[in-house]
């Protein structure tokens, strides 16, 4: 499935969309709230190819406050949300 994962800077408030394809939710959600893509470091990667970079040129350490996550599918319902207290 088409998924479309809205990434946001927590530090500038700019929202890019990443657009990837996966067929498995359950994984979506372990990979974005656990695993490699939870991470900055990693987020940083997807928000610069969204906005037309080369992912390098914005990288940033790994930690997980900087970028927050929503992701939808085609339809526009949520598959995935950070859930951030």
């Amino acid at each position: 499935m088409n998924l479309h994962a809205h990434i946001t800077d927590t530090k500038t408030g700019e929202t890019r969309v990443h657009h990837f394809q996966d067929d498995s939710p359950s994984l979506v959600e372990f990979d974005w709230g656990e695993n490699n893509n939870a991470c900055d470091c990693n987020r940083s990667l997807h928000f610069s190819r969204a906005g037309g970079g080369d992912g390098w040129s914005e990288l940033r350490e790994c930690g997980n406050e900087r970028y927050v996550v929503r992701i939808l599918n085609d339809a526009g319902e949520t598959v995935y949300e950070d859930s951030r207290d």
